[in-house]
């Protein structure tokens, strides 16, 4: 199978991986994959140039803000988009991510349709389009 689209989530607990994870498989033609510690994930990033990284802001090792500003300060992975997904709604922690670069931002508890909805705008952004069954089927 191709897959239009490869998606990195990562977040060290374990239920959100799980519940981002499921929520992001029922698209078509997208590849998900998982990283549990901050390290992981960038490497994966350096190794698989996702479309998208949905990236916790409170890791045990490196935090999504260090993550972000990494990937962004590097030419071949500025294009990657990342969504900082966090329980800090706060307009501080807000701005921080988007001074270190994020491209959207999802606070905890998320629901399905905000995260999908981002999704298909960062990746329409770079061209890509999904055939979404849910979009297909409420008309």
């Amino acid at each position: 199978m191709s897959h239009k689209a490869t998606i990195l989530v990562v977040d060290d607990v374990k239920s959100i991986v799980e519940e981002e994870t499921r929520i992001l498989q029922a698209l078509p033609d997208v590849r998900v994959l998982t990283a549990a510690t901050g390290a992981t994930g960038l490497k994966l990033i350096v190794q698989e140039k996702p479309d998208i990284v949905f990236l916790d802001l409170m890791l045990p090792d490196l935090n999504g803000e260090q993550i972000c500003r990494a990937v962004k300060a590097k030419p071949e992975l500025e294009h990657i988009s990342i969504i900082i997904v966090t329980g800090r709604g706060d307009q501080e922690h807000l701005q921080r991510a988007f001074q270190a670069g994020c491209d959207a931002y999802v606070v905890k508890p998320f629901n399905a349709k905000d995260l999908l909805d981002k999704v298909h705008v960062l990746l329409s952004e770079k061209g890509i389009v999904l055939d979404d069954p849910a979009t297909l089927t409420s008309e």
